[in-house]
This record gives structure tokens, C-alpha cells and sequence, in this order.
């Protein structure tokens, strides 16, 4: 059963939610219809989704790398880094435990990126 939801909006939320709508429009397949209410579901259904989440302990790291002071130098040694890491869990391919490995190593890739993004708020 659908229920209807009144919103109100502030003039500056508004606009973009206009600007969003159109974005989505010029990007959507013909006959597929894109509106407010379309735009205002699926941010309600991501923002349930990211709730759930964080009940479960799952939290997604983001890192905006054009933050970065020397872009170049930074990636270098956050490859180097990563390929350390990656290197003391040895060759997940030939290990009969590479599955839990793999993901170790994903969660600590995770785990650096979420430390160098704190890092990064103060420089």
C-alpha cells in the first residue's frame, strides 16, 4: 500500500531537487518518468539503506583524492602502501584461505583510505 507524504522544502533545497530532476531526466532512457516524487523516493530509500548500514556496522569510506596537496606523490605512497599491504596477506590467489584474505585486505585498503581522508581535513 503506497502512503503519501507531504514535504516541505526550503527554497535552496528546492532548487535542487529542480536541478537534480532535470540531471536525472537528460540521463534516463525515454519513457522512464522522472519527477519529484521520483527523486525524493529513491534519496528516502538510500537514506533507510545507509541507516540499516551503519546498524550493522557497515560504513562505506569515500576519499575525494583532488584534496590531495601533491597529488601525484601522495598516490604514489598510498600505492606502495596498499601493495604492502597486500603483500604481508601473501598471494591470495594460491592460498587455500584466499577468500578471507582478499577481504582482510579490502577492509584494511578501506581502513587506510578512511585514515588518510581524516589525515586530510586539517592540512
Amino acid at each position: 500500500m503506497a502512503t503519501s507524504i507531504n514535504v516541505r522544502l526550503s527554497d535552496e533545497l528546492e532548487e535542487k531537487l529542480k536541478s537534480t530532476v532535470e540531471e536525472v531526466k537528460k540521463k534516463t532512457p525515454l519513457g522512464a518518468e522522472v519527477n519529484n516524487s521520483t527523486i525524493v523516493r529513491g534519496a528516502l530509500e538510500d537514506f533507510i539503506k545507509k541507516i540499516e548500514n551503519e546498524e550493522k556496522g557497515i560504513k562505506t569510506v569515500s576519499y575525494n583524492f583532488s584534496e590531495l596537496e601533491n597529488e601525484e606523490k601522495e598516490l604514489e605512497v598510498l600505492r606502495d602502501l596498499l601493495k604492502d599491504m597486500s603483500n604481508a596477506l601473501g598471494d591470495v590467489k594460491n592460498s587455500d584461505k584466499g577468500t578471507a584474505k582478499y577481504l582482510l585486505s579490502m577492509v584494511l585498503s578501506q581502513i587506510q583510505l578512511h585514515y588518510l581522508q581524516e589525515k586530510t581535513k586539517f592540512l
